[in-house]
């Protein structure tokens, strides 16, 4: 990823799907949202659907958020 002009990393909702219920799912947001960081990209979190979701997103620190 460092070798492509990156600035933002989109966070498809195959991976926020089930992020206010699973353990799991938000272990591997977690690790995605620290690969960005690490990285110094930007993320984007994509279909927010439910308070939930926005709710534990938001916790994580996530600004840009798509509905």
């Amino acid at each position: 990823m460092q070798r492509f002009p990156i600035g933002t990393l989109k966070i498809d909702r195959a991976f926020i799907n089930d992020v206010a219920h699973s353990a799991d799912a938000q272990n591997v947001l977690d690790t995605i949202l620290f690969l960005a960081e690490k990285l110094n990209l930007q993320t984007v979190v994509e279909s927010v659907e439910t308070e939930s979701q926005l709710a534990l997103i938001k916790d994580k620190g996530c600004i840009v958020i798509q509905g």
